[in-house]
Formats: C-alpha cells, structure tokens, sequence
C-alpha cells in the first residue's frame, strides 16, 4: 500500500534546490483534501487521476510530460501528463496517479512529494480527472514503458504563460470553448501540447508563478490566478455532477 503521509525522506534535500514548502503553501487553498467540493461524485462515474510532476532545474520550475504511444486506442500520439483511470485497487486520486506514473515512466511513489490534490474536470463527455500537483527530483530518469509512452520530455512551467500558442474556438453544449496548443521542438521533433493538459497546465502556472496573465476558456469567461484552481471556476463541472447525481441513469 502506498504512504500517503507527507514524505520527509533525503530526496527533499537533495536535488530539490527550489522551496516545494512554499508550492505546498500556495496550492493549500486548492487541495480538494482539505476543502472538499461542495457536491458528491457519483460513485459509479468513470474516474481518471493524472501526476503533475514539478521539478525545479536551472533556476526554474519545469513539467514532465509524456507523447503516448502511438498504439494505444485513445488520446494516442498525444502529450499528457503521467496518469489514467482509477482502478477497483486504487483507494483515491493519488493512488491512481502514483500507480500509471510508475507503470507509464517508472517514476517510484516514494520518491514523488504530493501538493496538492486540485479540483477535477471533464477531460470527455464521462470521464472526471482529478490533477495530483507534486515535485519530483530534477535528476529523476524515466523508463517508459513503450506499450504507454513513446516520449518523455519537459518544459518551463513559464512556457504556459507565454504569448507563443494558437487558439481555435469550438462549439460546444450551445456556446464556444477555446482551445490552446503550445508547439515546441522537442529533440528536433515538433511537439504539440493541448486540449486538456495545456489548459491544466496554464491554471498551475498562473497560480505557481503569480502570473498576471488570463486566458479566455470559453464565450466570455477568462481564467487567472484568482480562480484557475477554485472550485468556482469549475462551475460546469459541478452543475454537471448535480446533474448525474439527480439522473444516475444516465452516467
């Protein structure tokens, strides 16, 4: 069973030059452990966990992230954070997390120092994810298991705050959702990063980084880092768990 407990061992000490305890301090406010959200997920809804593992390197907070493999029959080819649906086995989000980030990179629980558990979302039509911020050592070596994972690369947390991306604008339950891609040369490959993890990425930045930058989400709404982790700005998501919780039928 994985220690949940806050983890003191020596890799917080070594190769950890940046203050986690102040990123600790600053995603308080958003950890869903200590403020709960304000309505039940239906215990028969799909449930999905992903790692957001921070390092710091080079003066710098950086991300790690993952292509998935080409094989696999959804999201293939696409960048995404280390993570999946949670198991029967898995006893909550972190669990879950910990779990495919060691089946995907071979990145030891033990050694992974959990922050923050944020407010989830609605990455598909019926599949909740909950985003588990954490910090990782900066000398971590992945071993991808290439059945998963094609590639395993990272960028500055800063890049998602930057003026360089495209968006495009979708139509979407009656209104338009906005779309952010992030293209990088990664090892002389072109690599896009977007949709979901692009957007989980933008709200921790701006939080982390005390970023005075918005991003419009959708017809009229913008994110800052005043409300891209509060449980407010994940108002569509709980109008749509009230929904489930009325009509269990139709999850």
């Amino acid at each position: 069973m994985i220690n949940l407990e806050m983890r003191q061992g020596p890799i917080f000490s070594r190769n950890m030059a940046g203050n986690w305890r102040s990123l600790e301090s600053i995603l308080r406010p958003f950890d869903t452990r200590i403020h709960p959200l304000p309505i039940q997920v239906p215990s028969n809804l799909v449930r999905a966990s992903v790692l957001v593992p921070l390092f710091w390197k080079n003066g710098e907070w950086r991300v790690m992230l993952t292509i998935r493999a080409s094989s696999l029959r959804t999201h293939s080819g696409v960048v995404a954070f280390p993570g999946g649906k949670q198991d029967d086995t898995d006893e909550h989000e972190i669990a879950a997390a910990l779990r495919e980030s060691n089946e995907e990179v071979g990145l030891n629980p033990e050694d992974v120092r959990v922050l923050a558990v944020l407010p989830p979302s609605f990455a598909s039509e019926n599949i909740l994810v909950t985003p588990v911020a954490s910090v990782i050592p900066n000398d971590f070596v992945p071993k991808v298991n290439e059945d998963e994972v094609r590639k395993v690369f990272d960028l500055p947390l800063s890049r998602f705050l930057t003026e360089d991306y495209t968006m495009t604008r979708h139509e979407h339950h009656g209104g338009n959702v906005c779309l952010y891609y992030f293209t990088d040369n990664i090892d002389g490959e072109t690599v896009k990063t977007w949709g979901y993890t692009a957007t989980i990425a933008m709200r921790v930045a701006m939080v982390i980084l005390d970023s005075d930058v918005s991003r419009e989400l959708k017809d009229g709404f913008y994110i800052t880092k005043e409300n891209s982790l509060s449980s407010l700005s994940q108002s569509n998501t709980l109008k749509r768990l009230a929904r489930m919780q009325d009509n269990p039928a139709k999850l």
